[in-house]
């Protein structure tokens, strides 16, 4: 084909494993490095999604905050002979997620789907699918890429981890001022409880004394 690229072309571009060591949380793994001989031709799609890969090796885009690790892209085709390509990629300690990338990307954007770990209603909805605006083919534009993404998917879950500990520390307070309400109000029925036995007592004196006279 004429627009496409030939495999000993980027031969060289091939992703190889790497670690990123940013911080102690944020550690990017590519694993399951592509061999793919060299007779064979890249579409423009598979050619974009190395590419993409690449560019997480070297420029990756990044909050610092998670450990990420991302299975090498598979080629599937349909009973119908439509090509498709499907990636895994796992927020390590949350959860794990599925790309899914038409023979039409990067002019399409990629469905992306949960697969398991903690499934969060602020990031996926009902049907599994991730809640990102960027994904809508309104809003997609071939500019952005899986890099891109990650990266969206990262500041999402900023987003969730702060409102959760926010939240956190709103019902520890609400609890601390339950407790120090309930222990004020304890305290005033003892000393009123207190106050009325005495009152009580002095009532009681006074009769006596009256009887007496």
């Amino acid at each position: 084909m004429e627009n496409d690229i030939e495999m000993n072309e980027i031969s060289n571009l091939n992703p190889k494993p790497v670690c990123i060591k940013n911080k102690i949380f944020s550690k990017f793994h590519l694993s399951n490095k592509i061999s793919s001989p060299s007779y064979c031709v890249l579409s423009k799609t598979e050619a974009r999604l190395k590419n993409d890969l690449i560019e997480i090796e070297t420029k990756r885009l990044t909050t610092n905050n998670y450990t990420i690790i991302i299975n090498d892209y598979k080629k599937n085709i349909t009973n119908s002979n439509k090509i498709f390509f499907t990636m895994d990629v796992e927020f390590i300690n949350y959860f794990k997620i599925q790309f899914i990338f038409n023979d039409d990307y990067p002019f399409s954007p990629p469905n992306i789907f949960y697969i398991n770990g903690i499934f969060i209603n602020e990031l996926f909805d009902k049907n599994n699918n991730l809640k990102l605006n960027c994904l809508n083919k309104e809003k997609w534009s071939p500019v952005l890429g899986i890099n891109t993404i990650l990266f969206s998917i990262e500041l999402l879950l900023d987003t969730y981890i702060k409102n959760l500990n926010i939240n956190t520390y709103n019902k520890k307070i609400k609890q601390r001022n339950y407790k120090t309400f309930y222990q004020q109000s304890k305290n005033f029925f003892n000393d009123e409880e207190e106050m009325y036995k005495q009152n009580f007592k002095d009532i009681q004196i006074h009769f006596k004394k009256l009887k007496i006279n």
